[in-house]
Parts: C-alpha cells; structure tokens; sequence
C-alpha cells in the first residue's frame, strides 16, 4: 500500500498489510520523497516493477527486490499532463499500464 504524505505532499509512504480478511493497522514499511504526490499506485504480478501517477506524471520503478524499497529501483518519470487528475493505476499485465483520470479517461500505457 502507497500513500501520499498528507503534510507536504512529497512523500510516498509504503505499508503493509496481511492478504487475509480482517482488522489490521498498517506497518509503516517505508517512504521516498517523490516531490509530487501520489494518486495511484500498483506494482507488478511478481513485484519486479512498481507504477505510480501523480498529477501529470507516471513514475515507474523496474528491478524493484522489495515493496519498502521500491525507489531503489531504476527510475523513470514520464509526462502524462495530458491525461489529466490522474486518480489510479493498475497493470493489465506485465507490460502494459492502465490509468485513469478524475474526469473518466483510461489510458493505457506501454512499458516496452
């Protein structure tokens, strides 16, 4: 789980949560400061590569080894302003990104 940084809005935070049904609090894992922040964010079928959206931006982290340290992972920031209040991201498989924005758009997104 990623969240925006309520504060400054800079911050990513990464949590973690149990993949079972219950109550929890979420485990503070980690956090990067993006300098933007984040909408939306999914990571990839085996956790190799982490997207995020932000307003105007797609941030993409490839070689991820692990979720509280996905920002060491090689980084690649793509202009997407003209998709708009971008809201969330999600793969639709392991090369291809799905994007949506406030207004109702989808978007797809290539990684190759």
């Amino acid at each position: 789980l990623v969240s925006k940084d309520r504060g400054k809005k800079e911050t990513a935070k990464v949590y973690e949560l149990p993949d079972s049904e219950g109550q929890y609090k979420a485990k503070l894992l980690g956090s990067h400061k993006l300098g933007v922040p984040v909408t939306g964010a999914a990571s990839s079928s085996d956790g190799s590569t982490v997207a995020l959206v932000s307003v105007g931006g797609l941030h993409i982290f490839r070689n991820v080894n692990a979720p509280a340290t996905f920002y060491k992972g090689e980084y690649q920031k793509v202009n997407i302003k003209e998709a708009g209040q971008t809201e969330a991201v999600a793969f639709e498989n392991e090369n291809t990104l799905v994007i949506t924005s406030e207004d109702g758009g989808l978007f797809r997104y290539s990684l190759n």
